[in-house]
């Protein structure tokens, strides 16, 4: 009996190939909060690469080829107003840069759109505009642009590996530096085939093999970090994925902890290339497609004659790569500049001194303030952790801070427009002209007054001005239903930035400024 004709096989075989058969449609999503596209637009891309009519085109009887006889041919059963629809022959589910690319150039058409076509249509001319252009651009031209730079790739390491002597060597440090990159944008993909056809023709791969060290090179990596940094948070993240690193997953090492710290990425791709040179010069071979980490290790063991010559120069261009990775960013690593407070003096000496703003009020490696929030509102500045609404105290919804307030009137604390506006008028959404995405929060638990005592002046989808009314509320009305009136002001994509600071002063005017992303 064939397993995989059984229900339950397939089933079960949906939870580990559905998501990646899907890939463009997640990376649609998350490529789209990247480039500040509208997130349903980067899923439309990615969903009409995956769209099951578009995937029978690729299966259809061919009405001609292009590149025909060479290692970028492809073909093309359809065309788009008599403009062939040229596609790879595996199509584009489970691809990585095609959507990518589409969504980074459907972003400024957006912008574009966006600043030309009236408000009270923009909603829905805008979305459909940007996909009625980018989605019969990225079948013409993305697709097979990208289709191309894969299959390069393919020719260009194949070439590598069948210069004399030195071939595997440059080969093995190209493939064990860059592996890393490759996956993250989806280059790799140009690879494997070429080790697949290894592994039919010959029994055995050889292209593949230096990849095998770079998970650890950036595990041992996370390691030197959890040993140096005094940081709880990144220690806390640091810890599980290091472990999930040592059985091939590193998506956590890198999203999580190396890569926001760019130093030590750079130095996993240079100890992955040091232990890939290794496993390239001496021709490792691999002979199957076997787990990740340490579960991949058996895949060097031949198992016809028993021979073990690969495994062992595999755990030595392992530990090489390791123990360099780990040394180097131990003697490197340190947690920078510790996050301060912003004083009393340096806040006032910021209105005017834009160059001041710049270098005071950096923490990384003095890095510019990208962009400056002002106080909506008059009072007392509190601490987010001081606050009882634990989605706000954990910075759950972002970073930021809060004040208690003085008198019942909300200004705009930066130009922008209003993304969201709740019925109730207690807390209103704001994204400025830079991209930064603010939240504000009237008092806790206000949405049980359902809009009494609030007064907004403002419309969602409205264009605002900073300083300008934006709501008056009535602070005695929120105290006498028992409710406090601390507004937090949170920046909900605070991840898009290095940090988050905010002033030190206790009492704040309106308009004073509060908030300085880096």
């Amino acid at each position: 009996m064939d397993v995989s004709t059984c229900g339950t096989y397939k089933l079960w075989y949906s939870i580990g190939d559905g998501f990646f058969y899907f890939l463009p449609i997640v990376l649609g999503y998350t490529a789209a909060k990247k480039f500040k596209l509208n997130e349903f637009i980067g899923m439309s891309l990615g969903i009409a690469l995956t769209y099951p009519s578009i995937v029978a085109m690729k299966d259809a009887k061919a009405l001609g080829h292009v590149f025909k006889g060479s290692p970028f041919e492809m073909g093309f059963s359809e065309s788009f107003f008599g403009i062939p629809i040229i596609m790879p022959s595996s199509g584009y589910t489970s691809t990585v840069i095609p959507i990518i690319l589409a969504v980074a150039l459907a972003a400024p058409l957006e912008r574009k759109l966006k600043k030309i076509i009236p408000d009270v249509v923009k909603t829905f001319f805008v979305p459909l505009i940007v996909l009625g252009i980018m989605v019969p651009f990225t079948f013409l031209v993305v697709g097979p642009v990208s289709t191309v730079i894969c299959n390069a790739l393919t020719i260009i390491f194949k070439t590598l590996y069948g210069l004399p002597v030195v071939g595997g060597l440059i080969a093995g440090v190209l493939i064990g530096t860059l592996w890393q990159v490759f996956v993250m944008f989806g280059v790799h993909w140009g690879l494997v085939p070429l080790g697949m056809i290894n592994y039919g023709t010959l029994g055995y791969d050889y292209v593949l093999s230096p990849y095998f060290c770079v998970s650890f090179a950036q595990t041992f990596v996370v390691l030197a970090i959890i040993l140096k940094t005094k940081d709880k948070k990144l220690k806390n993240i640091s810890i599980p994925a290091f472990v999930s690193g040592l059985f091939g997953v590193t998506e956590p090492c890198i999203y999580g902890v190396t890569l926001p710290k760019k130093k030590p990425f750079v130095v996993s791709c240079i100890a992955g290339g040091i232990g890939g040179g290794i496993i390239g010069f001496m021709g490792v071979k691999s002979y199957t497609m076997g787990g990740l980490g340490l579960f991949g290790l058996p895949s060097y063991i031949n198992p016809k004659t028993g021979d073990v010559s690969s495994l062992v120069w595999v755990l030595v261009a392992t530990l090489v790569a390791s123990v360099l990775g780990f040394v180097m960013t131990f003697l490197t690593y340190s947690d920078g500049e510790k996050k301060r407070k912003i004083t009393k003096s340096e806040n006032e000496g910021a209105k005017s001194n834009p160059v001041l703003t710049a270098q005071t009020f950096a923490t990384h490696e003095t890095a510019p303030a990208q962009e400056t929030i002002v106080a909506p509102v008059t009072g007392h500045r509190k601490l987010l952790s001081e606050l009882k609404d634990q989605a706000f105290a954990t910075e759950a919804l972002g970073k930021g801070v809060a004040i208690e307030p003085e008198e019942g009137k909300l200004v705009a604390p930066c130009d922008g427009e209003i993304t969201a506006f709740f019925p109730t008028g207690h807390a209103l959404g704001l994204k400025t002209d830079n991209g930064a995405e603010i939240l504000i929060h009237v008092g806790m638990d206000t949405v049980k007054l359902n809009g009494e005592g609030f007064k907004p002046f403002v419309k969602q989808g409205q264009k605002v001005t900073k300083g300008q009314l934006l709501l008056e509320f009535d602070i005695n009305k929120i105290r006498a239903a028992g409710l406090e009136a601390t507004t937090p002001i949170i920046v909900t994509n605070s991840f898009d930035y290095s940090d988050v600071v905010y002033t030190d002063a206790d009492n704040i005017a309106m308009n004073d400024d509060i908030l300085y992303l880096v």
